[in-house]
């Protein structure tokens, strides 16, 4: 959860002078990114199949964070 956390604070906090919304939208995308980029890595690279799967398991903090994550956008931008 703390990885996708620093993701998500990363990607909205790259391109300071960039609006709420493309704030926003650079965070989930580099958060996606790095998450297609470790199920790469993991198959490509490791023969057990148990890395495959704890990367793939990864989906499950990556998919709950967001929902904080916007929470806390509103909060802010009220």
């Amino acid at each position: 959860f703390a990885l996708f956390i620093i993701f998500h604070i990363v990607g909205y906090y790259i391109l300071p002078s960039k609006n709420k919304s493309d704030k926003i939208s650079m965070s989930i995308a580099l958060t996606y990114m790095n998450f297609t980029l470790a199920i790469y890595i993991a198959s490509e690279f490791f023969a057990d199949v148990n890395i495959l799967l704890v990367v793939l398991l990864s989906i499950i903090p990556w998919s709950i964070c967001i929902i904080p994550f916007n929470l806390l956008l509103r909060k802010r931008g009220s």
